[in-house]
């Protein structure tokens, strides 16, 4: 299985992958199972899991939350049928964004402002972001 991340935030990663041969047998679910130092993967937890201690879920998707921001992960998928659980999928890793990060391509402008008081004069620069 080939893994992808699809979309990311500061606290939620989520990823889809493409199934592979099921073993002429119907794939019962997948299995998410997440790293922070890709060796030791534990079971990852994520919304709409048929498990509460696991990521256990029956489409080719999952949405992995309560992440903490600006952390490296890694992420695999096994699949289940009848027959058993299959080998492990590929790698994928994420980065979780900065806490707070909401600007991604901002843009600076100077804006001068001018104060007349009196007969004197000043002006400032500005540093606007949007």
């Amino acid at each position: 299985m080939n893994v992808s991340v699809d979309s990311k935030s500061s606290r939620v990663v989520n990823i889809s992958w493409i199934a592979d041969f099921d073993g002429s047998s119907v794939i019962q679910n997948y299995t998410v199972k997440i790293s922070r130092d890709n060796e030791q993967f534990v079971d990852a937890l994520c919304q709409g899991s048929l498990s509460d201690s696991s990521c256990v879920v029956v489409s080719t998707s999952a949405s992995l939350g309560n992440l903490s921001p600006w952390t490296l992960y890694y992420f695999k998928v096994f699949a289940r049928n009848k027959i058993g659980i299959s080998d492990e999928s590929s790698v994928v890793n994420a980065t979780t964004d900065e806490e707070g990060a909401v600007c991604k391509q901002c843009s600076c402008f100077n804006v001068y402002v001018t104060f007349v008081s009196s007969l004197n004069y000043s002006g400032a620069d500005i540093l606007m972001m949007r």
